[in-house]
């Protein structure tokens, strides 16, 4: 299943996208696949930004920015031209009725495109 995932979001970033949805419980596992995907792609494992909304951008070793507000994280994935992917944690709870936040992730997505 691993694989599989692996391989769906190689042929994903292949393609051009620059946005995926990870449905899943375990924040863990999708981290990891992310660590594999970034040693691939950027040669560096630790290419992985976490956020959520309590704790803002940290990464593996708990460095980061304590930018809790979602527009506000993706305005600032957008302006950091960091080569690294970025695992939003909370934004399907988020998402639910805040047309300015569903606003803010179209635009991203357009931005990176």
């Amino acid at each position: 299943m691993i694989e599989n995932t692996l391989d769906r979001l190689r042929k994903g970033l292949a393609s051009g996208y620059p946005i995926f949805y990870l449905q899943g419980a375990e924040e863990g596992r999708m981290e990891r696949l992310l660590a594999a995907l970034a040693a691939e792609r950027y040669g560096d494992a630790s290419a992985v930004v976490l956020w959520s909304v309590s704790r803002g951008f940290h990464d593996r070793s708990g460095q980061g920015e304590a930018i809790t507000d979602p527009a506000a994280a993706l305005r600032h994935i957008a302006e950091s031209g960091r080569k690294a992917f970025y695992l939003m944690q909370d934004p399907p709870a988020l998402l639910a009725g805040d047309a300015r936040l569903v606003r803010a992730l179209r635009d991203l997505y357009r931005e990176l495109r």
